[in-house]
């Protein structure tokens, strides 16, 4: 899938996809909403993540090598995350998504 849209739930290699709830697979500049597994580049997570991170944004619970990336509340990994001052903060994803939108010119569901 290439610039797909997606309510809930979506497996395979996606790019530029938006996701509402659940995804597995290769995913690069994908949206989440809450749960997603395998190798990630420039995706955003709302809650739980595995996996290898490149500049991914969680809401509150991660792990694996992560570079770049943002954690309001819990992270375990490679150093260069930037720590949220109050954990599941909506604002602080929100302010994040905002600016890694208008950089990657996609408009995230939640924000449309």
């Amino acid at each position: 899938m290439i610039g797909s849209f997606y309510g809930s739930y979506a497996k395979g290699a996606m790019i530029g996809s938006f996701y509402g709830s659940s995804a597995k697979g290769a995913m690069i500049g994908s949206f989440y909403g809450s749960s997603a597994k395998g190798a990630m580049i420039g995706s955003f997570y709302g809650s739980y993540a595995k996996g290898a991170m490149i500049g991914s944004f969680y809401g509150s619970y991660a792990k694996g090598a992560m570079i770049g990336s943002f954690y309001s509340s819990y992270a375990k990994g490679a150093i260069g995350s930037l720590q949220a001052p109050s954990p599941n903060s909506f604002l602080t994803e929100l302010t994040i998504r905002t600016a890694l939108n208008m950089a990657c010119g996609h408009v995230h569901p939640v924000l449309a």
